[in-house]
């Protein structure tokens, strides 16, 4: 799972494949892509469908994860 004090994406639903481990920042990051998401990281964060924190936006608070956000997720900030 994702550790405490950082956010992770999947590559796969279900928390599934590759994964990346990041602390999130208020600057808008690419990540890449993935389809599921966990926050550990003590601040909201966004997961955003475009590369630069635009378009449909999910925004999970911390201690909690999302097994399909619904697109790829391309970038992210904390929200």
């Amino acid at each position: 799972m994702c550790p405490d004090g950082y956010a992770c994406i999947w590559k796969k639903a279900s928390l599934q494949g590759q994964v990346y481990v990041f602390t999130p920042t208020s600057s808008c990051y690419w990540r890449g892509w993935g389809r599921s998401a966990s926050n550990q990281s003590g601040h909201a964060v966004a997961f955003c469908k475009n590369h630069n924190c635009t378009g449909p936006v999910f925004v999970l608070l911390s201690g909690y994860y999302a097994h399909s956000v619904g697109w790829n997720i391309a970038s992210s900030r904390i929200g």
